[in-house]
């Protein structure tokens, strides 16, 4: 391997020290030899830039700045775009939104990141907004590397997945009524996210199959999580249950509130699925 370059995360990664400064880089080629070829020669043409100064920087722009730009020019889902804010507010400003950007260093992150007593998923979230801020400085040549691209965390563990035994769902499921009831049978039989089945519409049941094309996502209707459209199966009891549904014919969403509009939130559903727990 070449010296001062890898492959990690998806791309190749350079560090240079010019002046006592030292410099991140990630290069998007692909892993093999031609993709190596092509990284070095792109580390190259970035040592040689920085080296002569051809980067230009403008130190009086602060990160709040940038950050506000990356919100405003990012083709983000509204949801994204909300999620993203709270993280940048969440972590981020405080400590950096009036430094200017150029001055930004690793050990600035990693320093806020210590400071932080949450799991290492969460720091991993907490970078995905902040490497897309000096992304956009990059691009605006404010600066010439991502310190977020010096970062390493430790892997996250997932922790095992508790399930419910059938006798538990069954015992569950014998506490609920009515439109609680016939929510989580739902998501029991078919997996399906709680934003997908607020943003259920009759239209999308067949005989056999449920397709998904929406999601409520902030007590409003968006993408799916993944884009994609896809299918799931009725089980032969959420079958029975959604043929002998009253409201069958009607159209529309599936569930509604008490003002026969669609259902913004989980709330109502969370708060009988809690006291089912207590039971």
């Amino acid at each position: 391997m070449a010296k001062g370059i890898r492959w990690t995360h998806g791309s190749w990664y350079a560090q240079v020290t010019i002046h006592g400064q030292r410099h991140y880089k990630s290069f998007h080629f692909a892993n093999s030899d031609a993709g190596l070829r092509k990284a070095i020669a792109a580390r190259e043409s970035w040592i040689e830039k920085l080296s002569h100064g051809e980067q230009r920087y403008d130190s009086a722009v602060p990160f709040g700045n940038i950050a506000q730009s990356y919100l405003d020019q990012s083709d983000l889902k509204p949801s994204t775009r909300q999620t993203y804010k709270q993280l940048l507010n969440q972590y981020w400003m405080e400590g950096l939104a009036n430094k200017p950007i150029y001055t930004i260093r690793p050990s600035h992150i990693r320093e806020i990141l210590a400071g932080r007593d949450v799991s290492q998923k969460t720091k991993r979230n907490a970078l995905i907004p902040l490497r897309g801020v000096f992304d956009l400085a990059i691009e605006e040549e404010l600066i010439a590397s991502n310190p977020v691209d010096a970062i390493r965390l430790k892997k996250h563990q997932k922790p095992p997945i508790i399930r419910f035994t059938p006798k538990e769902k069954e015992s569950l499921l014998a506490k609920l009524d009515g439109d609680n009831l016939f929510f989580y049978t739902i998501a029991f039989e078919t997996g399906m996210r709680t934003g997908e089945i607020l943003g259920l519409k009759w239209e999308d049941i067949t005989k056999d199959t449920i397709t998904l094309t929406r999601a409520m996502v902030r007590r409003r209707i968006s993408d799916l999580k993944t884009s994609k459209v896809r299918s799931v199966y009725i089980s032969p009891r959420l079958s029975k249950i959604l043929q002998n549904h009253p409201r069958r014919f009607a159209g529309g969403f599936v569930f509604r509130n008490q003002f026969d509009n669609p259902c913004l939130d989980a709330d109502n559903f969370n708060n009988a699925w809690k006291k089912a727990l207590k039971q």
